[in-house]
């Protein structure tokens, strides 16, 4: 059994690959080479966008390292910062300066 092209097909082999199906045999060749042209640009180009998203997924990582990183620095650096903190009493006083009542929460 034979295809258009007169290329055998083996018996039992229900279907054949996309890749097998686009290239057309022909005596002069100019369309194989165009076929395998077009094969070699499409995994270049796969390539390409494979090579872009590894650049990408680094670059975010590096971003989000650097994020990270700067975060840590500000909670340690707050930690040693000397601010001024408001001392917390248990009761409330009262006292009259003789012009009025001052009531200290």
């Amino acid at each position: 059994m034979t295809n258009s092209n007169n290329i055998p097909i083996p018996v039992g082999y229900p279907f054949r690959p996309a890749v097998l199906r686009s290239l057309k045999f022909s005596k002069s060749g100019g369309e194989v080479m165009e076929n395998l042209r077009t094969i070699i640009v499409g995994i270049v180009g796969l390539g390409l966008a494979a090579l872009m998203i590894v650049v990408m997924a680094t670059i975010g990582l590096a971003v989000v390292g650097f994020a990270v990183v700067v975060t840590a620095i500000a909670l340690i650096a707050s930690k040693f910062s000397r601010r001024p903190t408001v001392q917390k009493r248990d009761k409330t006083r009262v006292w009259n300066d003789g012009r009025g009542t001052i009531i200290d929460m």
